[in-house]
């Protein structure tokens, strides 16, 4: 019979583990997520709070329709001084400088006054461009391109200088479709199959579509001769003058790094990303109205860390501003992180990074207000970052624009709190970003190659570092950047000088965890022993969900005033600069 039969057949044994008899944890609920503000110059029309959490960079356009008017001297004519132009978006790839220089209506407008008569068709824009029709005529200009009116059709005028609106970025080369299988938001990084998803797009796109020789960068175009302007190049000057308008370029620097965060940023965090829009030429009355009650964002909700986007000087009114937006940043307990210009202290990037000691030039008259501001209470809130990092370069061109440090920062931050759970910001953390390439610099009269736009020696970051300004640089030879620095502006002596940007970001989380406990604590405490119980039950809850990240005690206490107040002492656990304390005194 079967059961007769000594051979072994199917599961012999097995066991089961029971465990210790420790009690199995309940499911976690979610911690509180991690608020990020960003308020800067997005060329849109949508006002207030904007939640952007989850969004990519082509639903953001199709949201917001950034665009905006350009006004710049016009070199072309005598007739009118300046030359007006609408510039709007459409796509990713319309806020590269190229983009935007090849969509403009003034090019346009040429061209079809060259198809219609050839040179002789400037004549009839009048003095609009009668310089430019002097250059074409001009014996030592460069030959005008060839169009008649003959054979071709005049192109049609644009109404709008929209760089997704010429007749090549209508057509749908793939390279939208590229861009939204290899730039989402990434996972986590030890998601080895998201980036080998990545490299099959990257490398299917080019087998489709690469006709076997790689596309070679357009040849500069020459400088204007002594005695005679090129046709071309009084055009690119032109082009180039637009482009460097204060406000577009602040919009184009700033739709640039938002999508590189937005593709940099792991997809699965409790990171939650908020927009508000502020004209790069606002006055700071309006700024501040943007962000304080009773209608600005600071008074909806409570935020982490704050970016304000938008550069600015340390003279006068720049520090003067800083100033009044650090107290609005001490008043809603959060961290602010501030743009520096790259001229921010009156001198070329590239003057002040080759100083050994640039921060004298803070001490001397024009800059009383930024010392007021290191003195200030709000400084300890108050982290600037200068520098930027250097993009990868457009195919037609070089990038004039850059990747501004403290989005960089901002950057380095949310990878911290993602991977921790606990936001923090180090100096000297290297930091490699995708859109990054290095290039040589001949400022030390040796080349260096490096990802930033400026040469900064070390000298000269420490320096810097010492008033406060973390210095973004690069690694040699690598597309990796870091931070000479890691400071608030404040003069005080620390003890720990390069934690204090650490120590403002954790302050500000504390804070912001302190609220959601006591709006969600249990009400109706009858005596301030009940009350620090409730509070104590709910911490915890949020602890745990932290991963025990940090810990709080609470007790209750009297006051000098002889009032009931509760003492709540937050330990963080899991710094890498070992245990840190806080303390906070909370009235009833």
């Amino acid at each position: 019979m079967a059961q007769d039969d000594e051979t072994p057949t199917g599961i012999k044994s097995f066991s089961v583990g029971l465990g210790d008899g420790t009690p199995l944890p309940q499911n976690r609920q979610p911690p509180p997520p991690y608020r990020v503000l960003i308020f800067g110059d997005f060329a849109t029309s949508v006002a207030g709070l904007l939640e952007i959490t989850g969004n990519d960079i082509s639903e953001l356009i199709s949201e917001l329709s950034p665009a905006l008017t350009v006004e710049a001297q016009n070199i072309l004519g005598t007739l009118p001084a300046t030359l007006i132009e609408d510039v709007s978006f459409k796509r990713p790839r319309d806020f590269k400088p190229a983009a935007v220089s090849k969509a403009l209506e003034v090019r346009t407008t040429i061209k079809t006054a060259m198809a219609m008569g050839g040179v002789s068709g400037l004549a009839d824009h009048g003095q609009r461009f009668d310089l430019l029709l002097d250059a074409a005529k001009s014996p030592s200009a460069n030959s005008a391109p060839e169009m008649t009116a003959s054979g071709d059709a005049a192109p049609k005028p644009q109404t709008s200088a929209s760089p997704s609106s010429d007749s090549k970025s209508d057509e749908d080369d793939g390279l939208d479709g590229l861009f939204s299988m290899v730039e989402p938001p990434k996972r986590s990084a030890d998601s080895e199959a998201t980036q080998d998803l990545a490299k099959h797009a990257v490398q299917a796109f080019l087998s489709q579509t690469s006709s076997g020789e790689p596309r070679k960068p357009a040849p500069p175009t020459p400088a204007p001769a002594g005695g005679g302007t090129s046709f071309n190049a009084i055009i690119e000057d032109q082009a180039a003058l637009i482009i460097k308008d204060r406000r577009l370029h602040q919009v184009l620097e700033n739709w640039l790094a938002l999508r590189m965060l937005l593709a940099e940023l792991p997809r699965e965090s409790s990171i939650r990303l908020f927009l508000v829009q502020v004209s790069a030429t606002a006055a700071v009355e309006d700024v501040l109205a943007s962000l304080e009650e009773p209608e600005g964002a600071l008074a909806h909700a409570a935020f982490d860390v704050v970016l304000a986007a938008n550069e600015s000087s340390l003279a006068k009114d720049g520090a003067s501003g800083f100033k009044r937006l650090a107290t609005v940043a001490v008043d809603n307990a959060t961290c602010l992180l501030g743009t520096l210009a790259p001229d921010f202290a009156g001198d070329s990037a590239e003057t002040v990074g080759s100083q050994d000691t640039p921060h004298q030039i803070l001490d001397q008259i024009g800059f009383e207000q930024f010392a007021s501001l290191r003195q200030s209470p709000a400084s300890s809130s108050l982290a600037l970052f200068w520098n930027k990092g250097r993009l990868i370069a457009d195919d037609d061109g070089p990038a004039d624009v850059g990747l501004p440090a403290s989005w960089v920062a901002l950057l380095s931050i949310l990878h911290a709190q993602a991977a921790n759970g606990w936001p923090d910001f180090g100096a000297g953390q290297k930091l490699s970003i995708d859109q990054l390439e290095t290039a040589e610099h001949t400022t030390t009269g040796k080349p260096v190659a490096d990802s930033v736009m400026t040469f900064v020696s070390q000298d000269s970051a420490l320096s810097l570092a010492s008033a406060g300004i973390n210095v973004l640089r690069g690694q040699a030879n690598r597309a990796e950047v870091y931070f000479a620095g890691s400071r608030t502006v404040s003069a005080s002596k620390s003890d720990e000088p390069d934690a204090g940007v650490a120590r403002a970001l954790s302050m500000a989380r504390l804070n912001t965890l302190l609220q959601v406990a006591f709006s969600t604590a249990p009400s109706g405490s009858k005596t301030a022993e009940e009350s620090a119980n409730n509070l104590q039950a709910r911490l915890d809850e949020i602890s745990d969900a932290l991963f025990n990240a940090v810990q709080f005690s609470v007790s209750a206490a009297r006051s000098e005033e002889d009032e009931d107040v509760l003492d709540i002492d937050a330990t963080l656990t899991g710094s890498a600069r070992g245990d840190r304390h806080f303390g906070f005194r909370i009235g009833i």
